[in-house]
């Protein structure tokens, strides 16, 4: 005996067609918010390598300040000889200048010529902010290094500190060494950076990074 097939009522339907744009629906909030986390994500990691980058080269270079090639020959020649010959020998290079809270500027020998050279190599470098970029000086101008294509700096603050070292007693001198004049002290000099940035299109995605850059070239006194 033949049976009457039963097909789908138009209520049936209708309801199977609800809950399968609600499954839909749910499966394109689930993807366009994991699409929207992942681009976060990835452009926090490129943020972060932009910083970090250029955070590496600012403090390795500026560890380098007052750097001076051949300076065992001034072993023994007395502090005044060394400061005031004016020679290629011994004379001192300058370790830095805070031109302002976010630019810094100092020299280093390249070359170990124990001459500071203003062409073929420029040995006089520093770095600023300007403009949402951080530009670094070499050649005797201005040139970015970070791209404001890829970050925005709002931020790039340089800080010193230094602590003085009476060298005969090891002591800490609180007074400076022009306290105790006469005396031999070191300065052991410090610069603390700290760089903020942030992408172009999104400023809610920003990082800070500090570091502290202890000049090699420890300044000493009599």
């Amino acid at each position: 005996m033949l049976r009457k097939s039963r097909g789908i009522s138009l209520v049936e339907l209708l309801i199977t067609m609800a809950i399968s744009m609600i499954v839909i629906a749910g499966t394109m909030v689930f993807y366009v918010s994991t699409a929207k986390s992942s681009t976060q994500n990835s452009s926090t990691v490129r943020l972060n390598q932009e910083l970090r980058s250029a955070m590496d080269l600012i403090s390795r270079d500026i560890r380098r300040a007052g750097y001076r090639g051949n300076a065992q020959n001034c072993v023994g020649v007395g502090y005044s000889n060394y400061v005031n010959s004016g020679t290629t020998t011994c004379s001192a290079f300058a370790a830095y200048t805070l031109t302002s809270t976010s630019q810094i500027e100092f020299s280093y020998d390249e070359n170990s010529s124990a001459t500071q050279e203003t062409s073929s190599p420029d040995e006089r470098y520093g770095y600023r902010l300007n403009s949402g970029e951080i530009e670094v000086k070499t050649g005797g101008g201005w040139q970015p290094l970070t791209d404001a294509n890829l970050v925005t700096i709002t931020n790039l603050n340089f800080a010193e500190s230094t602590r003085h070292m009476n060298v005969n007693t090891s002591a800490a001198v609180s007074g400076g060494c022009a306290s105790i004049a006469g005396t031999p002290c070191v300065s052991v000099r410090t610069i603390s950076i700290t760089i903020t940035g942030q992408l172009p299109n999104d400023a809610t995605v920003q990082r800070t990074l500090s570091e502290n850059a202890r000049i090699r070239n420890d300044a000493f006194s009599i």
